[in-house]
């Protein structure tokens, strides 16, 4: 039989979301099952639950920070954000925190939008309803790519004011949306990676660097929709 998806397996014509599609559980290893089957309809469901946002207000330097799981290791370009109801005014800035070290607490930011510091004033919210693409950027302004490592790491958005809006997550709150540390090996916090949307946000100085405290749970209209690029 030809590989998955190749010209040795049919296609099929029409769906009726009985479907079946292998997954990753996202279970560490020795967790059962660490693999399994999702039905297409179930599928559908949970994507339409976990799309569910919301307009958010930000508070004036305010971090607001989730969550993201990188695989492989990955250039990245720098993030980007889905733009709440109104736009202009404000400016925000974007950074990358790395990884929650073994035994650790609080993570700083590997990658900055604007690392000047501490006269960063960031970039002006893009229009209203779209995505905004933030460029990662050294001290004089220039591109700066950054080559992440796989690991759970956490973006965070911080605006300047509250005339602006950005888009947040309200999916209703799941198990699977926190995240939990546990002591192994008498290493305490070691990340679970369970929790894709744990979200959480700090008052802090508006463009200076500051460390934040990995979330580890999840609360609705708060977490930013955003990714890395």
């Amino acid at each position: 039989m030809s590989g998955f998806l190749t010209s040795g397996v049919p296609n099929i014509v029409i769906a009726n979301g009985a479907e079946r599609l292998p997954i990753d559980t996202g279970n560490l290893a020795g967790e059962n099952p660490e693999s399994g089957s999702i039905r297409m309809l179930q599928l559908a469901t949970m994507l339409a639950k976990l799309q569910n946002t919301v307009s958010a207000t930000p508070t004036a330097s305010t971090r607001y920070f989730i969550t993201f799981q990188i695989q492989v290791e990955t250039q990245l370009t720098g993030i980007e954000f889905y733009i709440g109801g109104t736009g202009g005014t404000d400016h925000v800035i974007a950074e990358l925190y790395a990884p929650l070290a073994p035994g650790a607490t609080t993570v700083l930011p590997v990658a900055s939008t604007d690392p000047v510091t501490p006269s960063g004033i960031g970039t002006v919210v893009g229009t209203a309803n779209t995505w905004q693409q933030l460029t990662f950027k050294d001290t004089s302004g220039n591109a700066l790519p950054y080559l992440a490592q796989p690991g759970l790491y956490y973006i965070s958005l911080c605006f300047g004011g509250n005339t602006c809006r950005y888009e947040a997550y309200e999916a209703p709150a799941i198990p699977a949306l926190t995240l939990a540390f546990q002591t192994i090996n008498n290493v305490a916090n070691v990340p679970v990676v369970t929790g894709v949307l744990s979200n959480g946000s700090a008052a802090q100085t508006f463009g200076t660097v500051a460390a934040i405290t990995p979330p580890s749970t999840y609360t609705a209209g708060s977490g930013p929709v955003a990714q890395v690029y």
